[in-house]
């Protein structure tokens, strides 16, 4: 792989560093960082195979301009890419049977195995529509900027009522500092027409107490939404606790809990694959995996309560009947 910066004439030799690159069946992901000493680079570019791929995703990186006063690169000097290949495979089927050889040729394009289940619109952008259109004050729990390159989420609601951050710790988008278990402790005064959080229940050491606290938070009638990963790398550890899928999130905020009837996505299309290969896991990359997977649903009035539901609310499927990953028969 070559990188090529496009710099001015006089301008002494760039830093540059990928310290993680990593592939799959589609192409190869780069993280890497640039430092230069006029000014970020006109322009970059990474060449694969003789394809030039422009770099267009940069985050800053506080810590490599601390590090290296000597560069003016500027903040944003840290940049992902992905090269994408199109791989073609020729795979030949031979099968010997007591009348001979029986062959076979496929061309095999990789490809997900999960597809994606689109909804127009997609749940947080009806919420998002919600609130502006109801002028509703809403409530984001999780609002500190975390990951380099992300903003706040602040802007998309410039028609509600109220905007409120709510996080663990501060930071200029987080307007009140507590913890999302206690949660109603900190409005006894305010409700909320609507209630958010993106990726952050797989941060919540008990996501069920934080439900039950959302239940209180909100008016009669009012909406909650969370994003969270059904799959995902591990992140901001330790604090890393949860994954979810779709029924998980219905449970989590069931109608047992005060909550009306739910909605539910995945997106983001996954292939889940161990390193290696032993044979009782080889049916892995086959199986749907998703890294989001999301939920709105809307508080009843008449089904308000906050004392947490025991088992028996969560449904199980009945054995030998329909194994629920796919759909198929068990068998």
């Amino acid at each position: 792989m070559k990188i090529r910066p496009a710099v001015s004439p006089h301008q002494p030799e760039p830093k540059i560093k990928l310290p993680q690159i990593w592939s799959d069946e589609h192409g190869v992901a780069v993280r890497g960082w640039i430092l230069t000493s006029n000014g970020p680079p006109d322009s970059l570019e990474l060449i694969l195979d003789g394809t030039p791929i422009p770099v267009k995703s940069w985050h800053a990186r506080r810590d490599l301009i601390a590090k290296h006063p000597e560069y003016r690169s500027g903040e944003k000097c840290g940049f992902w890419a992905y090269l994408p290949k199109a791989p073609l495979h020729e795979m030949q089927i031979k099968a010997r049977t007591g009348n001979g050889v029986v062959t076979h040729v496929l061309q095999v394009h990789p490809k997900s195995t999960a597809p994606e289940r689109p909804m127009a619109p997609r749940l947080f952008e009806r919420f998002r529509a919600a609130v502006d259109e109801q002028r509703l004050s809403v409530l984001e729990i999780g609002s500190r900027v975390v990951v380099p390159g992300s903003s706040s989420r602040r802007p998309l609601f410039s028609k509600a009522k109220s905007y409120t951050g709510f996080d663990l710790y501060a930071d200029e988008n987080t307007d009140v500092v507590g913890d999302a278990h206690q949660v109603a402790s900190y409005f006894p005064d305010q409700g909320f027409d609507a209630v958010f959080s993106l990726s952050v229940l797989e941060h919540l050491a008990m996501p069920w107490l934080v439900a039950t606290e959302i239940n209180k938070v909100l008016r009669p009638g009012g909406l909650t939404f969370h994003l969270t990963h059904f799959t995902f790398p591990l992140h901001e550890q330790p604090a890393d606790y949860w994954r979810f899928t779709g029924e998980g999130l219905r449970s989590l905020f069931s109608s047992a809990v005060g909550f009306g009837e739910a909605e539910t996505e995945s997106s983001k299309p996954a292939s889940v694959h161990p390193h290696d290969r032993p044979p009782e896991l080889l049916h892995l990359p086959g199986r749907p995996a998703y890294i989001h997977v999301a939920v709105l649903r809307e508080v009843e009035d008449s089904k308000i309560r906050w004392t947490p539901p025991g088992a028996a609310s969560a449904s199980y499927p009945v054995p030998g009947g329909l194994d629920l990953a796919d759909g198929r028969e068990a068998g």
